[in-house]
């Protein structure tokens, strides 16, 4: 067996197997606390069900064939009809349903249950649970519940509302309007999974060995994406499980499956009528955009470099607010935050990742208490999502560059001059802007001092990489020693740079034979973000205990396996990727609102029914932004397709 996910380690999956026989013989020879033998039969039958589901979970994480999973299923769908009778009888309701729609947990696990008879091609054990959920009163109720099976049981029912928020994203997924939106909503809803579950059970079980894990998967997305035909080849999550999906492909009940626009079209109509109108406040239409879910899809595309015109559009906005706020500064606190906001909307000219930059240090600078010590995790997002592979030092280094960006200014006051927001001023605060703009230039290293002052202490709180391998007897934690820029080098001289561990690591030394000697012993490396996300291309080095080295780049999902190394404990060590940041130059675009109207057209927005004022204060992080609703602003995927 290969496991399938990397947090799973062989003593896990052992004590599990164990731990699973010993409850099963306690229940069978005790009976747990309750006030009645009637309840009592409902916990026992809620535990047995919850042991039955935990293990066939766990035996699709620790690599188990696919020909041993369907007596797995058919044993928890038997369970579920058993704790059903039971809860039928203590609750005196013939047709009471065996999971809660209402509670998200048992909502996910309902869609798990689904999405793994989908997917192992079992519709005689579909029905049979389905028929448990359906005479509990939730037939027609949920709209990714009907459309998971509507492509595989017949008479099922068309409906527009479902019970829980994670669902949203999968739901936009399948009403895609084109393949490429498709795969792109089905990538969001995997980013943003983990941390709709954050007060579920199973949260964060990995982080020991321990706690009750068992895997993290969501065999709802790879469900749909299997009955509706979307390309999974670009997904990269540790989440989505790609094998079983290529299972089910191969079975021929799915062979003609192709992508088909579902429902979209009428809506895609309208859009274009309403687009063609010069005038349409005619339209029947009477509503307003979700502006926190809007800055969500703006940011998302400003970092893809998908939207020219609109982030240029966004920046010129940014600048001019900042200028006129710092016109309004009374006393010195208030002068210093406003110089501050300037740079840093200076800073968000930067092609590429300055738009990402700018949001992350204006969160931080809201809230450094709560916010200052992941200011790595959230760079390294950015740079994700830009596709950028470099470190977070490098990319401040290179952006925080007041000579290039002072050689670059005449630029942003071109596309500042052609905006609608600075020609929507009278004459006296256009004056007030070029001006202002004009000694930006003339003290651009003072103000990228300001960035500085500011940056210090967070920069002293960041959280090295760290991590440790563990042998037969030994576990030896080690240090990094990645590169750094020169600002956490000045930090380093006087001491104040934290060596905090930065992202969990599962670094595990195992053996497959007794024999010391063997050259069967392996190595598994992998490095995540502690929201599931893995640190692609990470740097690692490993020195083993003979001396000998291992060295090179995580995978795409920020894992790697070593075969073949030599026994006993070993050190390893995480760095950042090596790779300079390579600045793209500021350039000013032509700034029509034909070709900003474009651009939000281009994301499925109606121009006229958005609130442009709110819309860029949202989106360049002027006001509190929707990240303050968890803990990493990074988690924009959660709110990504939230409309229903």
């Amino acid at each position: 067996m290969h496991k399938r996910q990397h947090f799973l380690s062989p003593q896990r999956y052992e004590r599990f197997l164990e731990h699973d026989q010993e409850s099963r013989a306690f229940l069978r020879n005790n009976h747990l606390q309750a006030d009645s033998d009637e309840q009592e039969a409902v916990f026992s039958g809620k535990s047995l069900k919850g042991l039955a589901l935990d293990k066939l979970l766990i035996s699709y994480t620790a690599g188990v064939d696919f020909d041993a999973l369907p007596a797995l299923l058919e044993a928890l769908v038997a369970e579920y009809g058993q704790l059903q009778r039971k809860m039928a009888v203590y609750a005196e309701e013939p047709d009471v349903a065996p999971l809660n729609l209402d509670d998200v947990e048992e909502h996910h696990e309902c869609m798990q249950v689904i999405s793994l008879c989908i997917l192992l091609g079992r519709h005689d054990l579909l029905e049979r649970f389905v028929a448990l959920m359906d005479n509990g009163g939730y037939a027609e109720q949920d709209t990714l519940y009907e459309d998971l099976l509507s492509r595989v049981l017949p008479d099922r029912y068309d409906v527009d509302e479902w019970y829980q928020d994670y669902a949203t994203p999968l739901v936009q997924t399948i009403y895609a309007t084109s393949p490429e939106q498709a795969a792109s909503r089905l990538q969001g809803y995997c980013e943003q999974w983990y941390e709709h579950f954050l007060h579920a059970s199973w949260y964060d079980t990995h982080g020991d060995d321990i706690s009750g894990y068992v895997g993290y998967w969501s065999f709802e997305a790879a469900a749909v994406a299997l009955l509706y035909g979307i390309d999974t080849r670009a997904l990269l999550h540790v989440i989505f499980p790609h094998d079983l999906l290529e299972h089910a492909r191969k079975l021929p009940v799915y062979h003609a499956i192709r992508w088909e626009c579902l429902g979209d079209a009428e809506d895609q109509q309208e859009d274009e009528e309403v687009i063609d109108e010069e005038d349409d406040e005619d339209s029947d239409e009477d509503f307003a955009y979700d502006i926190k879910a809007a800055g969500v899809t703006l940011s998302d595309a400003i970092d893809a470099g998908n939207i020219p015109h609109l982030a240029q559009a966004l920046n010129t906005y940014d600048t001019v607010e900042a200028i006129l706020a710092l016109d309004l500064a009374g006393d010195a606190q208030e002068q210093d935050d406003a110089y501050f906001d300037l740079a840093l909307a200076l800073l968000g000219w930067v092609p590429g990742p300055g738009h990402g930059l700018k949001r992350v240090l204006r969160l931080v600078n809201r809230d450094p208490q709560k916010h200052a010590e992941q200011l790595y995790d959230l760079l390294r997002h950015v740079l994700l999502n830009c596709k950028l592979k470099t470190s977070p030092d490098a990319l401040l280094e290179e952006s925080l560059n007041a000579e290039v960006l002072r050689a670059e200014l005449a630029q942003i006051i071109m596309a500042v001059r052609a905006s609608a927001a600075f020609l929507a001023l009278d004459e006296q605060r256009q004056a007030l802007v070029l001006s202002d703009l004009e000694q930006a230039g003339e003290h651009l290293d003072d103000l990228i001092e300001r960035i500085d002052e500011r940056l210090m202490p967070w920069l002293a709180v960041q959280r090295n990489s760290s991590a440790e391998a563990s042998g037969s007897s030994l576990r030896t934690p080690a240090q990094t020693s990645k590169p750094q820029s020169r600002r956490v080098d000045s930090l380093r001289e006087h001491g104040t740079v934290s060596t905090h561990p930065a992202a969990t690591d599962a670094g595990k030394l195992s053996r497959e034979q007794i024999n010391p000697a063997a050259t069967s012993n392996w190595l598994e490396l992998s490095l995540d973000d502690g929201k599931l996300g893995g640190v692609p291309g990470a740097a690692y080095k490993v020195i083993f205990a003979d001396g000998s080295i291992a060295e090179g780049h995580l995978n795409n999902l920020g894992h790697i396996r070593l075969d073949g190394v030599p026994f006993g404990p070993a050190k390893v060590y995480y760095g950042e990727d090596p790779r300079p940041y390579q600045r793209q130059p500021i350039k000013a675009l032509g700034s029509s609102a034909a070709l900003i109207d474009r651009d939000l057209r281009s994301l499925g927005f109606i121009p006229s029914k958005l609130d442009r004022d709110d819309l860029y204060a949202e989106t360049t992080g002027r006001i509190a932004p929707y990240c303050e609703l968890n803990a990493l602003w990074w988690e924009w995927a959660s709110a990504r397709y939230h409309g229903h």
